[in-house]
């Protein structure tokens, strides 16, 4: 039983191994491979795909059909680290993305 609780842990870490991939593949294509066509319509594209992650994991939370009692068992404190989590992240990309535009002179001033 020990070693399936070794493999799960390596399995999650390829996982985030790969995001970690992808992520600097993008970082290097947007800084030296994509048009400025594609880089401006990227802002968009980025505030669509959060959208849409956000409610497909409102989609797959509300398909669970102990939701209520989970949340109850979980507590009122699970719940807003939740919100700080999800609030935090969307908060960081508007800042990043925002700081980036500036600094290539693409954003409002």
């Amino acid at each position: 039983m020990h070693e399936m609780a070794g493999a799960h842990t390596a399995k999650e870490g390829e996982r985030q191994m790969d995001i970690l991939i992808y992520l600097v593949i993008g970082i290097l294509l947007g800084l030296f491979v994509l048009p400025s066509k594609v880089k401006k319509a990227n802002g968009a594209l980025q505030q669509v795909s959060m959208v849409a992650a956000l409610f497909f994991m409102g989609v797959s939370l509300g398909m669970q059909p102990n939701l209520v009692q989970d949340l109850r068992e979980a507590g009122i404190v699970a719940f807003f680290i939740s919100i700080a989590t999800i609030a935090g992240s969307v908060l960081l990309t508007w800042l990043v993305s925002s700081l980036a535009l500036r600094r290539r002179g693409g954003g409002k001033k």
